[in-house]
């Protein structure tokens, strides 16, 4: 299975940036980051669905 990690919306870029990192959100003009999403790590797949980030985990754990 190919990992959906990356996923650009609202002017902002949700992504890992590794198997164990946290979801991060950054600002796609300047690569900064604006926010880190504790709790995300070991995040499987990144969806962004009518303004709500959704985050699988190997946990199975579901955050918004």
């Amino acid at each position: 299975m190919i990992p959906y990690r990356l996923v650009a919306a609202d002017d902002r870029l949700f992504i890992t940036l590794g198997n164990s990192a946290p979801v991060l959100a950054l600002d796609p003009a300047t690569g900064e980051i604006v926010a880190t999403f504790e709790g995300t790590e070991n995040t499987q797949e990144i969806r962004y669905l009518d303004g709500v980030l959704l985050v699988r985990t190997k946990a199975g754990r579901d955050f918004d």
